[in-house]
């Protein structure tokens, strides 16, 4: 399966903030959402960084109360692993496993066409599993 496949089926959505949002209200976006990052995008759509759950809960760790006077610039990670809408489920599995990732956005054109996560994975495989063993089944029936 490609990562174009996974995008049909959940959508290309993206929530995006800008690198100046303050620290609680990313914190609010995500909480409202029920997700665990927002891509940082400038005025025009670039990718200059991703923002998490994660990130927030390092940048209490080292900041504690003064996390409120923060922005996304301060706790975002910069540097953004990717991948292309032609990358397979096995691609972004690696990438995923290699970078310690949960997340990984999806470039077309040097634009945010979507993002995975590392459940968009799970599920998908387990369709693909789910599918296999109805085909075996079905292989086996037939040849009784």
């Amino acid at each position: 399966m490609q990562v174009k496949n996974i995008l049909h089926i959940k959508g290309e959505t993206v929530v995006t903030v800008r690198p100046e949002t303050a620290i609680q209200e990313l914190a609010r976006i995500l909480a409202a959402k029920g997700i665990g990052v927002a891509m940082v995008t400038t005025v025009h759509g670039a990718i200059i960084g991703i923002a998490s759950e994660r990130d927030i809960a390092k940048g209490v760790a080292r900041h504690g109360s003064k996390i409120t006077e923060l922005t996304v610039a301060d706790v975002m990670v910069r540097e953004v692993v990717s991948c292309s809408r032609e990358n397979t489920l096995g691609d972004i599995l690696l990438l995923m496993s290699a970078n310690e990732i949960r997340h990984l956005p999806v470039v077309e054109n040097d634009r945010l066409a979507g993002i995975i996560s590392m459940r968009d994975v799970v599920d998908c495989r387990l369709s693909e599993l789910e599918t296999e063993n109805e085909n075996l089944k079905q292989m086996l029936s037939d040849a009784a």
